[in-house]
């Protein structure tokens, strides 16, 4: 067994301290250890926690654990019924979707994954997969010469494991090669067992960019088909920075044509609403079309306030479309946008201001403890998001597909395979969807703006 022991996040960072939306664990023991890796979605506290419970089983999840606090899994003799409030760690896996529950309201911030039967898989912090850091220049590279370039980064970095290196290797090879079967064969049979040992979050996040302009341009490629690709195809990397909505260039008879590449179906994978509304404003006939559209008046709140600010802004603008916002009074709002500097520092919850948006939320207004800030803000949020999903009123896929898709093609790595080989979607024929969601939490507050998740395939 190859030794992975450079990647392994410390069991001293807290599993709900840091919000670790996105880092993977496994299940260091009981049935779940053969699944692999498991990426961490959300671990919220929540009321009605029963409720919630059901609400995932409905949705085909899977309770993994269940626990009343740090290395007190539940036991027979153990009566849950009685807890009102909890915590649910949402983990998606390649195969299964879990969920992990600790009852109770202790917030148990700074408990170690290991404490939960679970450990960091391998970490997505310290492994630079980046353009920069693979030699790639601002320059059109044919495929052989970007392919030669990288593999020659990859084996020259000595900070990364040696089988890292390896599979990283072989995966440019798979394409460069025309999706050899046997260079599949090497992945499958050099590290099909330690694949879940390997730092996927990061393989994953930055080097699908760096593979998917090959496995688009290779001659057996299924992906964007209909644009026609060829060997001629050149590839260009913009690492400026200034195109925030491009990761790379394919270059065909002298036309650029762009490509955003996303990853996985975390949270992670936002387009910021500034870039579309830019994208609206700078089209006459998007601006005609959609400039006075509830999605875009929202969108234009988000991207005009700060980040504590914006949804709570465009919820109050919402008040006469979405039962909860009716509780939202303009007292209420001055008071917030007032007050929501360095996270609500300052704030101080009203009842005279909130109680009535509080219940509205479902948030418990009695008892000692008081809705806080974070809490407030996150459900506004999700809210938010809801009224963007079916059967909501907002409708954000029709606009995206044609301000955006027609403006950037989307091609997302979703997993890699049981053998190592990616999987992946794509936006070509326009059947991407997409809504709001947030990447915040109730303790996690605003470190990112509302924006649209979007769904390949």
């Amino acid at each position: 067994m190859k030794s992975f022991g450079q990647f392994y996040l410390t069991e001293a960072r807290g599993l709900f301290k840091g919000h670790h939306i996105g880092d993977d664990v496994v299940f260091k023991e009981g049935p779940y250890v053969k699944e692999g890796s498991f990426n961490i979605v959300s671990h919220d506290i929540v009321s009605g926690v029963h409720d919630k419970i059901e609400g995932f089983i409905n949705k085909g999840y899977e309770v993994a654990q269940q626990w009343t606090g740090p290395g007190k899994a539940v036991t027979d003799s153990d009566d849950t019924s009685k807890h009102n409030d909890g915590r649910i760690i949402v983990l998606h896996g390649s195969k299964k979707k879990v969920i992990v529950v600790v009852f109770g309201k202790a917030k148990n911030e700074t408990a170690s994954p290991r404490r939960f039967n679970l450990r960091y898989s391998t970490s997505t912090e310290s492994l630079d997969l980046k353009p920069q850091s693979l030699g790639l220049q601002e320059k059109p590279y044919a495929p052989d010469s970007f392919a030669n370039t990288v593999i020659n980064a990859v084996l020259d970095r000595k900070d990364l494991d040696t089988a890292v290196r390896g599979y990283l290797e072989l995966l440019v090879e798979y394409y460069w090669n025309n999706y050899s079967k046997e260079v599949a064969d090497d992945i499958k049979n050099e590290y099909g067992d330690v694949l879940s040992e390997m730092p996927m979050g990061q393989i994953k996040k930055n080097f699908g960019e760096i593979i998917g302009p090959l496995a688009i341009i290779a001659r057996k490629s299924d992906l964007f088909k209909s644009i026609g690709f060829n060997s001629k195809t050149k590839i260009l990397i913009p690492l400026r920075g200034n195109e925030e909505l491009v990761d790379f260039y394919l270059i065909k008879g002298g036309q650029k044509i762009p490509f955003s590449a996303k990853s996985g179906r975390s949270t992670t994978n936002l387009v910021k609403p500034g870039n579309i509304i830019s994208l609206i404003d700078a089209n006459s006939d998007f601006k005609r079309k959609y400039g006075r559209s509830l999605e875009v008046k929202v969108m234009r709140d988000l991207a005009n306030n700060v980040a504590t600010d914006g949804p709570m802004v465009a919820a109050y603008n919402l008040r006469n479309s979405i039962r909860e916002f009716k509780k939202i009074s303009k007292e209420m709002l001055s008071h917030w946008t007032s007050n929501s500097k360095s996270k609500g520092r300052s704030w101080n919850y009203d009842p005279k201001l909130y109680e009535d948006y509080a219940k509205e939320l479902g948030l418990s207004t009695t008892g000692r403890k008081k809705p806080t800030f974070g809490e407030i803000l996150y459900y506004t949020e999700t809210t938010l998001a809801k009224a963007s999903k079916k059967d909501g009123i907002l409708d954000y896929s029709e606009m995206f597909n044609e301000v955006v898709g027609g403006a950037v093609n989307y091609i997302n790595l979703v997993r890699m395979d049981r053998n190592g080989l990616p999987v992946w979607e794509t936006s070509e024929g326009g059947r991407s969807t997409a809504h709001l969601r947030t990447k915040n939490g109730t303790t996690r507050i605003a470190t990112d703006k509302v924006g649209l998740q979007v769904h390949t395939g």
